[in-house]
Order: structure tokens, then sequence, then C-alpha cells
């Protein structure tokens, strides 16, 4: 009974096996994956789900000026819809939300109902490099590297939150939806603010 028990095991050890490098050919299978890959894989799945953020609220913070002044904070965002985005010089794929951020400022920019901050945790002088280069429209505010780990929730850069008038997430996106869709934020982020105003 033994020997049974253990020829079937390595039968279907041996199909698996087989199994896998077949797969591996059309397209690895996660459990295909070194444990170092495997990893990988779940930590970009975990810095691409955003569902669990959604109907949170916004994280505390304040932007100063020279004089330790508060020129924006959580109270500046109340009665409003806020588009935060977050970003860094050195994230390439950062840049590929300048332009429809700037398109999404011109289309709202007589709107004060609607506001689009974008934070960094670069210096000064790199922060204006982006703003001249881009031309950029929307306002670009300086916040500490811990506070914007923190306030993107565990989350990569680029990341989006979208505000309702109470300051609680309603949307919340990386790059990858503009990445699969160009008109993306045409498309879902008009919408959903339009929907929110209403």
């Amino acid at each position: 009974m033994k020997r049974i028990v253990l020829t079937s095991l390595l039968v279907a050890s041996n199909m698996m096996a087989a199994f896998c490098q077949d797969t591996i050919r059309v397209g690895q299978p996660f459990v295909t994956y070194s444990s170092a890959q495997q990893r990988q894989q779940l930590l970009l799945k975990r810095l691409s789900d955003y569902t669990y953020i959604i109907g949170r609220d916004f994280g505390k913070f304040a932007v100063l000026n020279a004089d330790g002044d508060t020129i924006l904070d959580n109270n500046s965002f109340v009665g409003k819809i806020v588009l935060v985005n977050f970003w860094f010089d050195g994230c390439a794929y950062c840049h590929n939300l300048f332009q429809p951020l700037n398109k999404l400022f011109e289309h709202y920019k007589d709107n004060p109902g609607v506001k689009i901050v974008s934070f960094t945790f670069d210096d000064t002088e790199s922060i204006q490099k982006n703003i001249n280069k881009y031309k950029l429209f929307y306002p670009v505010f300086h916040l500490s590297e811990t506070l914007c780990h923190s306030l993107i929730i565990d989350k990569g850069f680029p990341a989006n939150f979208l505000l309702n008038k109470n300051g609680k997430i309603v949307e919340a996106f990386g790059v990858t939806p503009l990445l699969d869709n160009r008109n993306f934020f045409e498309e879902v982020i008009v919408a959903k603010i339009d929907s929110l105003l209403n």
C-alpha cells in the first residue's frame, strides 16, 4: 500500500513539474517564480492595490512658509473636491502624470470647488526645475519624506488621491490606469469629480 501511495505521489510530482515547465514557456505562473520573485510580485500587487484606502480620511499635514506660518493644511481642503498627487524627481513614472495633471488643472481652474495640489519631498531647486521644464500650472509643495510616505499610506510613487468635500478618499491610484488608458483623467477622473461636485 505504501509503495502505491509513494508511486502515485512521484507520478503526481513529475506531472506537476512537467506542467510548470510547460507553462513557463507560455507565461510564467506565480508558483514557478523563485521565492525572491514571488516576494517581488506580492509587493507589486500590494503597491497597486488601493481598494483598502477608499473611505479613509486623508492624513494630517501642514505646509509651512519660511516664517513658520501654515500656508496649506487639511482645513484648506474642507468643502472642496481635491486631487492630491505625490511624486519625486527620481521616479520616472511620476513624470508621466505631469501633463495629465496640467490638463486637469486647466479644466477646473475657474471652479473654486476643485483643488489640485502636488506634494514632493524634493528640495526647492528640484521642484523649480520640474515646474519650469514641464510648465506646471498646479501648485507643488514640499513635505518631508517621512510625511509623504505616511500620507500615501504605504503605496509607491506616484500616488494620487481624490478627496470628497469632507476630506475622505473616494478614489486612489498610481500610474497604471494612465498607462493602460491615455484618456484616463478625461474619462474617469473628470467624471468622478463632476459627480462629486453635483
